[in-house]
């Protein structure tokens, strides 16, 4: 783990240094087959970076438990295990110049899209402009329906065609000791348009889903950008389910990144994933994997952004795929300080804890 990194003040400087970390990218791959979404949670901070998700009863293993009046055959589930391989790239960034903070705040989003704003206290008076970045964010499932109880239960999970967060223009008070950044969050969820699973496409159009965002801001009289990023695949099915097409990753020569900044920190201010926008049916999605990353000095090849996602699942894959993705990458350049990164990963279990919520798993870095 990351030993904690406590503020500073430079020999022969009159300024306190801040710090923060955040995360530059995340994803999720499960290990059998592909799932509802129920839970999905990356955050990283000075206590290390952690992960979260649970994909409904075919990855947790749960039994549902149905009221008389429910029918099982069309408000049945599969309970099963399934494990996931989790990663979070972070970094982390010193200055004396730039002064960092970090707050968080959660939103109740559905289908309309959710907004708030949060008002974040800086450890000492900035000067110049202000900035936000997300240094961790969550969705869950396990939240009541907007009509009311019914025979799903949404904690199992949705089949989402809309995932969404942004944060928006960053302000610094006018006494310079706290930054307020608009946020907000849409969670859309779409037809299984499977016999078994009725009672779920019955109320999938109630789902309202609890989305925590954890956001750094940053104060800055140096330079930064704010980069749009937009790009999406459709895989087609072939002979599935058996032998459902291939849906390789993108190839990230074809999703670069192109900044003025001689040396740029980056990180994400919206992240925008829609699946299946032209269904005729309304289908929503069941994920395999799910991920964001941005790099400005790779190993290998020029700097990029990606937003990716796929539904392939032998044997369990009841249709091709297609995303959408767009977000915003901020680059912001330290004119003091240091920043630097890697890569935490883990293979996590979906599990739950005696009240039905995620587990929350520390990953290696």
């Amino acid at each position: 783990m990351h030993p904690l990194l406590a503020l500073l003040l430079l020999p022969g400087c009159g300024r306190e240094a801040t710090e923060a970390l955040w995360i530059q990218g995340a994803g999720f791959g499960w290990d059998l087959f592909n799932h509802r979404v129920s839970h999905a949670e990356w955050t990283v901070d000075e206590d290390g970076a952690r992960a979260a998700i649970i994909g409904g009863t075919s990855t947790t293993g749960v039994s549902p438990e149905l009221d008389a009046a429910c029918d099982p055959d069309t408000c049945d589930e599969l309970p099963f295990l399934d494990e996931s391989l989790v990663e979070l790239r972070w970094v982390h960034a010193t200055s004396e110049d730039v002064v960092f903070a970090r707050g968080s705040v959660e939103l109740v989003a559905d289908a309309d899209g959710a907004e708030g704003s949060l008002q974040v206290a800086l450890p000492r008076k900035a000067r110049g402009e202000a900035v936000a970045v997300l240094a961790g964010l969550s969705f869950d499932s396990n939240h009541p329906l907007s009509g009311g109880d019914a025979c799903y239960n949404p904690a199992y999970g949705w089949h989402p065609t809309r995932m969404a967060v942004s944060l928006g223009a960053a302000a610094l008070s006018d006494d310079r000791l706290a930054v307020t950044v608009p946020v907000h969050a849409t969670f859309a969820a779409g037809e299984s348009l499977e016999e078994i699973r009725q009672c779920v496409d019955a109320v999938n159009d109630q789902a309202q889903v609890p989305v925590r965002l954890d956001v750094v801001v940053a104060v800055t009289r140096g330079a930064f950008e704010q980069l749009p990023v937009s790009h999406g695949l459709t895989y087609s099915y072939g002979d599935g389910p058996a032998t459902p097409d291939e849906q390789p990753d993108p190839d990230l020569a074809d999703r670069t990144l192109s900044t003025t900044l001689a040396s740029p920190v980056l990180g994400w201010s919206a992240l925008d994933w829609t699946f299946y926008a032209s269904d005729p049916d309304g289908r929503g999605a069941y994920l395999r994997t799910l991920s964001f990353d941005a790099d400005a000095a790779p190993d290998a090849g020029a700097p990029y952004a990606s937003g990716h996602a796929t539904n392939y699942s032998p044997i369990t894959q009841l249709s091709g795929f297609e995303y959408s993705f767009s977000g915003t990458v901020t680059a912001i350049e330290l004119e003091s300080g240091s920043a630097e990164g890697g890569l935490a990963t883990g293979t996590l279990p979906a599990e739950l804890d005696a009240d039905g919520a995620a587990v929350v798993h520390t990953l290696d870095w």
